[in-house]
């Protein structure tokens, strides 16, 4: 069952492929719409419409949608460049053709059916796909080695676990392995310069320690 127009929406066409469709969706426009976000009654995906609402609202909105793990698509109308570090999944500029809206919405629907693969991990745009040794980070492929890739699998599935440099040396290269645990320092550093960026920090030192995947 799909959601009824939006009041917003009345004067024009932009959900109707969405409704043809038969998808599920929810629009967010206004500052009740946010309030009334929950876990019941979950749509497939959350449109929400930036040109009612103003940053902290949007923010609030996307806040709440992650915690319902629904996807989110932002309508923008105009340049918005205050959005670039918001955590959306996606977005379209408005006015858009029901094509272009109606296959955002389908992708972003199909990844998050994705998600519940117990072949993928998925942590804050970054996609290991177990199956295939593939790791991506917003849908860009990086090409790590197998050590690397062996090291951010352990992590990842663990997350907020330390692990000392002697846990990762034994568990990654083997107790018959003669390196020294400088090896993992270094493996870890390649990992990093990879897969972040001066934004998105996913493993994190714990001084005197060792490292972990970042909650």
């Amino acid at each position: 069952m799909t959601d009824s127009i939006h009041p917003i929406y009345t004067n024009n066409n932009y959900l109707n492929s969405l409704s043809q469709s038969g998808i599920n969706y929810s629009v967010i426009a206004t500052k009740s719409d946010i309030e009334k976000i929950d876990t019941d009654n979950l749509p497939q995906i959350y449109l929400i419409d930036c040109n009612n609402l103003d940053l902290t609202q949007i923010q609030s909105a996307l806040e709440q949608c992650h915690i319902t793990k629904t996807p989110t698509l932002l309508l923008i109308w105009g340049f918005e460049s205050n959005l670039n570090h918001m955590n959306y999944d996606d977005f379209v500029m408005m006015p858009s053709n029901n094509f272009e809206l109606l296959i955002r919405v389908k992708k972003l629907i199909s990844k998050s059916k994705a998600i519940s693969d117990p072949n993928l991990i998925n942590v804050r745009g970054l996609t290991i796909n177990k199956s295939t040794y593939e790791v991506t980070v917003y849908n860009q492929r990086i090409p790590l080695r197998f050590k690397e890739y062996e090291m951010l699998v352990l992590m990842a599935t663990n997350v907020g676990k330390v692990y000392s440099r002697e846990d990762l040396l034994s568990q990654i290269w083997g107790y018959d392995y003669f390196g020294g645990i400088r090896t993992v320092d270094v493996h870890i550093r390649r990992l990093r310069s990879k897969i972040e960026d001066g934004e998105n920090i996913f493993i994190e030192t714990v001084w005197n320690v060792g490292y972990r995947f970042k909650s």
